[in-house]
């Protein structure tokens, strides 16, 4: 060996194993091997090695606080590899744990571990690859703007392996430039995990200072958005050249040329609440990602012109297509006069491509508004779902925008009251009654904003105030003044303010109590007092080892609500003497913000959980989901709760049933109360008032465990019946969200369900059970069994009830309610499809064969045969036209006997029925969409989404205004048909009217979240 060459043993250049270290230069391979030897013994000789002899040691690549690296010759596999050692005991302990950690985290942007055991003088050690390349805070010293700009490249490939990480459960705890590596080749690596952790723990003076964030220096549980914090420090540092500021500045004011949406993400990463920041690093690449691909960033609020910008890029090509051939036209035209008619004709050409680019990118516009409302309606956000859908069909016809439509018509909208401008405002508090605003003002300025009074100006300085709040009696505003200072301002007299020092990190909020107003410091919390200016520690939670204080709110009788971060909440006396009202699972997050009105107190946790709770017992009252969202701020009064979402939306729900009343479009809004609870104030860059309807009078789900296989509709339209795969029927009203009743009548399926023509009584059938039921429609009580053979479908005409048996023929009862033997009709094969006429006088029956036929009501009905052999899937008439489903293709026959067909778009469809004015015709389909059809023209109208599974079950009221569809995904759902009947502009002026906002408000409010 003495021929071969050594490892250096100084570090080279721009080389990097893990952590701060370089590395020796390359080595070939060395086995030892005699001359000759083939490959296959060599290495079969090398693989034998024992482990004492594996290694061969080389130069030292670096060394730090916890050991040394040095580049070792792996003689089992002839490669050089770093390989790490301890300084001594404490470091080995340390060591072992960062292998182990490492060794979990396999992701290409993770430094691997190759292998682990003790070295030639029994230390612990383990080995990896050796990097080459230098760390990003070498790469990034010196450069430009532009130069750094490309480097972000590394910080987004850094915050994916931290994303990967995070997924694990694993916190790097000491994320900066020196420890995001980047290779010769351009790759990204996160380096030196020796102070990695578990999420939820605290780790006390672990970090780098100038990139810990705030809740790591206080030495507070960490989270996943600890390391946020950490990796917009290194996107900071390597944008403007220094690390944030305490509290950190906007990042442009550092470096003005930066790209808006860029130093928004960076600004979002480093709030100071980590419930304010990306939830984990994985959110944070992806809006990195967005910046990079052009699309919207999440965490920057655009402006028109960058909204102009983004459009331009997304639709340059069509637009200059557009502007050339507009051009062109109009050059061509004013040549025309003095050419020949072949350049007129040519211009005439340009003009109509130009026309065609500019149709074209309309539709492209209006399809990404139906795509985004389709999104907005599955999310249930019924303002941004009919604006857009509605803005489409002002572009043109659109079946999915009026499918939109039609899942929302009917339900009572809020009622937008008045709204305000306060100008612009950085920053915006509000009272606990709503009625005054503490606005923030560019210039540093603090005012006091009161809808319709004058404005109050208490403060003007260099904008170190950060928050405020508003005692209970609103005469004193409480300013947050940098970290530990706190302002109490006395509306009536500001020149007679107050500074109280107060813990670290703390925060005002508003308080219900008649003087007092209330802060509420990250893991402790106080009282202050506005008119002594005294300062009153409170219960404790971190005091009694149940984690740092969440939430806070002080009674009007000077008791107080504590929530502790591991999810206790307390009732406190003045005293400081608690008892435990209830316990939250700490599951769903710590409790984040709450609301009470001195009765009901709301808590919402971390993870989108709200609880509401009775006060004066502890009693749970509700507990449901909102949603991935954040409410950063809820309210309650009487039995409406609302939640402000970290992601612009608010929500109001009924508090003793959970249900979704309304959502209102707004951005980080505050909400509160007016009118006890009558009116909703929501105030976001505007002060918006709505008034929210009672309940919804057309609830448009009713929702059970078991497939739904028929439906029908009361003569009235109040009642909706529901045969279910679990041998219940259902029946709702069409004014309450619910069941009204539930008869469990087999356990086998119900097959079928029809009103009497008089909407009095429900006649059924179940597969197995060979009888007709006949229920009382107001209660559900069984009023009569009618004995039958066991059948498919039943229709009840105005002369009586016919069935078909699965045998095949007609099984009929002249007078149901008073009993009796039915008559058998004919010697029919077994039914396919039986639908009644809308008028009730006969029915439509197609049977295995194919063959159509249709039964004339009387004492004993007559069956006359229409066609043999035309329909093979689902028929509709009424004794003068019909509709059919042949195969996937949609046949009217009018009148006169002339047909008309159609292919039937989508999944395949199953059933078909009619509006009982034969207006329109509704299909089916397998993947349970179902779609409605225009007659006699055939012309797809709307497409109704919402459904999961198949669709069988249809009926239209007997006044055409509705639809009703269930499925096997155990849904009954009601379908407005009045968007159907209005023109596109009416449309747009109702939504826009109703909700104030225009579609391209919406686009430019997503752009802010």
């Amino acid at each position: 060996m003495s021929g071969e060459p050594k490892a250096p043993e100084e570090p080279a250049p721009y080389t990097l194993p893990i952590g701060r270290w370089g590395t020796g230069s390359g080595r070939r391979a060395l086995s030892g091997a005699a001359p000759g030897t083939s490959i296959a013994d060599e290495g079969a000789t090398s693989l034998s090695l024992p482990e004492s002899v594996r290694y061969e040691p080389g130069g030292l690549l670096g060394a730090g606080g916890m050991g040394e690296v040095r580049a070792v010759f792996d003689r089992r596999l002839g490669r050089m590899v770093a390989r790490k050692t301890p300084r001594d005991a404490d470091a080995a302990v340390r060591l072992a744990a960062e292998a182990r950690l490492t060794a979990r985290l396999v992701h290409p942007g993770i430094v691997t571990v190759l292998d682990g055991g003790r070295d030639e003088e029994g230390r612990p050690c383990y080995t990896m690859p050796i990097l080459h390349g230098r760390s990003l805070a070498e790469v990034a010293r010196g450069g430009d703007t532009p130069t750094r700009l490309r480097l972000v490249r590394h910080v987004l490939e850094a915050a994916r392996a931290v994303g990967f990480a995070h997924s694990e459960g694993v916190l790097h705890r000491d994320l900066k430039p020196e420890h995001v590596f980047v290779g010769l080749f351009g790759e990204t690596c996160v380096v030196d995990w020796g102070l990695a952790g578990q999420a939820g723990e605290a780790a006390p003076g672990v970090g780098t200072p100038g990139y810990m964030a705030p809740e790591q220096r206080a030495g507070e549980p960490l989270s996943p958005a600890t390391d946020v914090w950490s990796l917009g420090a290194t996107l900071h540092e390597l944008l403007t050249g220094a690390v944030p500021d305490d509290p950190p500045r906007p990042c442009r004011q550092r470096t003005p040329d930066l790209p808006p949406d860029l130093a928004a993400i960076v600004d979002r990463a480093l709030r100071t609440s980590p419930y304010e920041r990306y939830p984990d690093a994985s959110a944070l690449a992806e809006d990195l990602e967005a910046w990079f691909e052009g699309r919207r960033v999440m965490a920057h609020r655009y402006s028109a012109w960058e909204l102009l910008q983004r459009v331009w890029a997304a639709w340059r090509a069509p637009i200059v297509v557009v502007g050339v051939a507009v051009a062109a036209a109009v050059g061509a035209v004013t040549v025309a006069t003095l050419r020949t008619m072949e350049e007129r004709d040519r211009a005439v050409d340009a003009e109509a491509r130009a026309h065609t680019a500019l149709d074209e990118a309309e539709r492209s516009l209006a399809q990404a508004q139906v795509a985004r409302a389709l999104d907005a309606m599955a999310r249930d956000d019924r303002a941004e779902a009919e604006v857009l859908a509605s803005s489409a069909l002002a572009w043109g016809p659109s079946s999915d925008a009026v499918g939109v439509l039609t899942r929302f018509d009917g339900e009572a909208r809020p009622v937008l009251q008045r709204r305000y401008d306060p100008g612009p405002c950085h920053r915006i508090d509000v009272s606990g009654d709503g009625v005054r605003l503490a606005c923030f003002r560019h210039d540093g300025s603090l005012e006091v904003l009161e809808p319709g009074a004058p404005v109050t100006r208490v403060f003007q300085g260099t904008g170190t105030f950060e928050r405020a709040a508003f005692s209970g009696d609103h005469r004193y505003l409480f300013a947050q003044q940098q970290q530990e200072m706190l302002s109490v301002i006395d509306l009536e007299a500001p020149e007679r303010s107050l500074e109280v020092r107060t813990t670290r990190e703390a925060w005002p909020r508003a308080s219900h109590h008649p003087t007092r107003g209330l802060v509420i410091a990250r893991g402790r919390e106080a009282w202050v007092d506005a008119v002594a200016g005294t300062f009153e520690p409170g219960s404790g939670c971190l005091d009694q080892g149940w984690g740092g204080t969440q939430i806070m709110e002080l009674l009007a009788d000077g008791r107080s609500i504590v929530g502790c971060q591991n999810g206790l909440v307390r009732r406190m006396e003045p005293g400081g003497v608690g008892q435990t009202l209830y316990q939250l699972d700490p599951l769903h997050g710590p409790p984040i913000s709450s609301g009470t009105d001195g009765e009901l107190l709301v808590i919402a946790q971390a993870r989108g959980v709200l609880t509401v709770l009775r006060i004066s017992t502890g009693e749970l009252v509700r507990s449901w989901s909102g949603g991935e969202a954040t409410f950063m701020e809820v309210a309650v009064a009487g039995d409406r709760v609302v939640g402000g979402a970290d992601d612009g939306g608010v929500m109001v729900w009924e508090a003793r049933s959970g249900e979704l009343v309304a959502r209102l479009p707004s951005v980080r809004a505050h909400v509160r109360w007016l009118d006890a609870g009558r009116t909703l104030r929501v105030v976001g860059t505007v002060v918006e008032d709505w008034l929210l309807p009672p309940r919804s009078p057309w609830p448009h789900v009713h929702v059970s465990a078991e497939g739904v296989a028929a439906v029908a509709v009361a003569p009235d339209g109040r009642l909706i019946a529901s045969a279910h795969g679990d041998g219940h029927v259902r029946v709702a009203r069409i004014d309450r969200e619910g069941f009204v009743y539930d008869v469990a009548l087999h356990e086998s399926v119900t097959k079928d369900v029809a009103f009497s023509p008089d909407g009095a009584h429900i006649a059924v059938i179940c597969a197995g059970r060979p009888q007709v039921v006949v229920l009382d429609a107001a209660t559900g009580a069984e009023v009569r069994t009618l004995d039958s053979l066991n059948a498919r479908s039943l229709v009840w005409l105005r002369e009586g009830i016919l069935i078909t048996p699965y045998a095949g023929g007609l099984q009929w009862w002249a007078d149901p309610l008073r009993g009796g033997d039915p008559v058998s009709i004919g010697a029919l094969a077994r039914a396919h499809d039986l639908q009644p006429w809308p008028d009730r006088r006969g029915a439509s029956l197609l049977d295995a064969k194919a063959v159509l036929w249709e039964i004339v009501g009387a004492e004993l009905p007559a069956v006359r045969r229409v066609s043999e052999g035309a329909e093979t899937g689902s028929t509709m008439s009424d004794g003068v036209q019909q509709v059919s489903l042949r195969g996937d293709v949609l046949v009217h026959r009018d009148p006169h006997g002339v047909e008309r067909s159609v292919r039937a778009d989508g999944g395949m469809p199953l059933w078909v029925t009619a509006d009982p004015g034969f207006r329109r015709a509704a299909i089916g389909h397998q993947d349970g969409t179902v779609r409605v059809w225009s007659l006699p023209d055939l012309v797809l109208r709307a497409v109704l989404r919402g459904h999961t599974s198949r669709t069988l079950a249809l009926a239209f009221s007997a006044d055409g205004r509705f639809l009703v569809t269930g499925s096997w995904d155990g849904d009954v759902r009601v379908w407005s048909m009045r968007p159907l009947e209005l023109p596109a502009d009416a449309l747009v002026e109702e939504a826009v009217g109703a909700w104030g906002r225009t579609a391209n408000d919406l686009l430019g409010l997503r752009a802010e979240l």
